[in-house]
């Protein structure tokens, strides 16, 4: 029998550029690549990681122990045709990464190993800082403290006859360049990269070789290894790909290759086929479980006092297959899984073993309790143990800072899973009165559409467009909940009626609008997404309609938004549009050096500012970085 096989809708952040100097490199096509974190053969963790972006191997990491943490991504693993199309494309891109005619001619050549952070180039603006180019080099790559800095948007291509190493504490700062146009690429299988403890990097590795990464290392780009040899190691690391949107899986295609592609559920599957009645309840209190984000009647509870959740978790292979749940709480509005500093994780084990953790450095539960058991997934039930019962024990020994509350689930092929509820539950010293209903979402709520663009108005079959957006409330706030769909519509079609269309497909089955996406998620309010035309839509004009409706409307009469801009299918030559320049932040140095004091040096967003405590050097790091660094005296603290 056939099964469906999930293939992730790739998504990721626009990309507004200048125009590139013709001596520089073309751009090379992350098409197929650009959602993964990690592509490896092999992949091994031996810490907590957390990847933002989807994750592939051929021979997994262990289940239990040292599976990382996955954030707006997913597992895509051989033998799947997913896993397969990637690793070609992998091969294509390092093949055009290493030929010149697809890429371009060396811009640089430098002899043998070379330390980017001190060989002096002629023509660049200081030691250790980069324009972009193809940079040729003979031998071994090393970048030594302080780091190295790439100015201006363009493409960096780094062509390495050797391996790429770092030292604990190199930087590799982005002053207008884009992690999407940054490429290392070791020339054979026999050269690795290996990148030290508290390097930060940033940048696309394209590699046939072993890639290991070291304690703490914050990444801003993607590990892109195929091969026998290509080994990923990670420990206790941050790697971030280049991205803010991401689609949930579409079942778009029949494999015979796939065991078991679809993720467990409490409520929805995929297909919005409602698989669980009453998928979770607190101290009593049951509700449907939505496909994303479940909103809530908000849920008082007295610090000291005993408290009981109930989760039921379909799962195709059956409650067996169910390896790993996690509830986790206090997050706040647009915060993701990661963010949270409490939760409860319990491990499954083939042969029945549960294990259960609890992470909660600051003691904010005490007496937690999990159990497992089977039941009915369905209120009229024909089967009554087609779901696993998972039953959460907790008492708060303190208040949280933010109440919504998560769930994560993966099965046995870990197919994984994340559901937010909210407004969640609040912990407070004394219930002086009975809880009043907080409605999450206000009565009469108007969702926003702004910033519409796209990358090309006139467009080939085949061609890819970076449709960018932005989806807020009438305040200019995120909303979580709102999944906005993407489709191409005739001029004279009054409503797109790819809304309405099911099963979903990339094809849809209607004459006035031929193609949609559906139910794009995001982290941020700013949507960005690749969308390749495909075949079967005639030459002609069209309108390209971004539809943002409340996966969610209830009873509180939420106004959705609809937006479209003019799309040209031709099949000619493609007209471009060019890109409006978008402010470039100087490198924390550079900004001292102009003269700005150290109090108004600026970051970019989601970096903070720091000093490194052996020279005085400005530098700008992800928040968790930072902390790390001033515990191993590597930057003093703000005063």
């Amino acid at each position: 029998m056939k099964k469906i096989l999930i293939l992730p809708v790739l998504a990721v952040i626009s990309i507004l550029f200048f125009s590139i100097p013709t001596a520089n490199a073309a751009d090379p096509d992350l098409a197929g690549l650009d959602n993964f974190a990690i592509l490896s053969d092999t992949y091994t963790n031996t810490n907590p990681t957390t990847l933002t972006g989807d994750l592939g191997y051929r021979i997994p990491p262990d289940p239990i122990t040292t599976t990382p943490t996955l954030s707006n991504g997913v597992v895509i693993a051989s033998p799947s045709t997913a896993y397969s199309t990637a690793i070609t494309k992998q091969g294509e891109l390092f093949l055009s990464l290493n030929t010149e005619s697809d890429t371009g001619v060396c811009t640089t050549n430098l002899a043998g190993a070379t330390d980017l952070a001190h060989v002096v180039i002629p023509g660049m603006p200081a030691v250790g800082t980069l324009t972009p180019g193809i940079y040729c080099i003979s031998g071994a790559v090393s970048i030594l403290s302080p780091g190295i800095i790439l100015k201006g948007d363009g493409v960096y291509i780094f062509r390495i006859d050797g391996a790429i190493s770092t030292v604990t504490g190199s930087v590799v700062t982005l002053d207008g360049a884009n992690p999407d146009k940054v490429f290392w690429v070791p020339s054979t299988s026999a050269h690795g990269t290996s990148l030290a403890t508290v390097t930060t990097f940033a940048g696309n590795i394209v590699t046939l070789g072993p890639t290991t990464l070291f304690v703490d290392v914050t990444m801003n780009g993607r590990i892109l290894s195929g091969g026998p040899n290509a080994a990923v190691t990670t420990s206790n690391d941050a790697i971030t790909a280049p991205l803010v949107t991401i689609a949930p899986p579409i079942p778009i295609v029949e494999s015979e290759d796939c065991v078991d592609c679809i993720p467990p559920t409490l409520g929805l599957d995929s297909n919005s086929v409602r698989r669980v009645d009453q998928g979770f309840s607190y101290n009593g209190k049951s509700s449907n479980v939505e496909l994303f984000l479940t909103p809530l009647q908000l849920s008082t509870t007295k610090i000291g006092d005993v408290n009981k959740a109930v989760f039921k978790i379909y799962e195709a292979g059956g409650p067996n297959e169910v390896r790993h749940f996690e509830m986790i709480f206090g997050l706040a509005q647009g915060q993701i899984l990661g963010d949270s500093k409490v939760r409860i994780e319990l491990d499954r084990s083939w042969d029945g073993i549960d294990t259960v953790k609890v992470i909660d450095p600051e003691h904010s539960l005490k007496d937690v309790k999990v159990e497992t058991s089977k039941g009915a997934c369905k209120a009229a039930a024909v089967f009554t143990e087609d779901c696993l019962i998972v039953t959460v024990y907790h008492t708060f020994a303190a208040p949280l800072d933010f109440n919504i509350i998560a769930t994560k689930v993966w099965d046995e092929h870990l197919n994984s899973w994340n559901n937010y509820f909210t407004p969640g539950v609040k912990a407070v010293d004394s219930l002086t009165t009975e809880p009043v209903p907080i409605p999450i979402i206000p009565t009469g709520m108007k969702v926003l559409i702004s910033d519409l663009t796209i990358t090309k108005s006139q467009v080939k079959i085949g061609d890819t467009v970076r449709v960018s957006f932005k989806v807020t409330d009438d305040n200019g706030n995120f909303i979580p909940w709102v999944t906005p769909d993407v489709g191409i519509c005739k001029v004279s079609a009054v409503k797109p009626h790819y809304v309405l269309v099911t099963p979903k497909s990339p094809l849809a089955n209607d004459s006035d609008c031929p193609f949609f996406q559906s139910d794009f998620l995001s982290s941020s309010n700013a949507y960005s997404i690749n969308m390749i035309i495909p075949q079967g839509i005639k030459e002609g004009k069209y309108k390209l309609d971004v539809w943002a409706d409340p996966d969610y409307i209830g009873p509180y009469g939420v106004i959705g938004a609809h937006k479209s801009v003019d799309i040209t299918i031709v099949g000619g030559t493609v007209v471009p549009v060019v890109p409006t320049p978008v402010k470039i932040i100087k490198s924390p140095l550079k900004q001292v050096q102009s003269g700005t004091v150290v109090d108004d040096v600026e970051c970019k967003e989601g970096l903070q500012f720091v000093i490194k405590a052996s020279n005085g050097a400005p530098a700008c790091v992800k928040p968790a970085t930072k902390i790390i660094l001033i515990e191993r005296g590597w930057a003093k603290p703000q005063a």
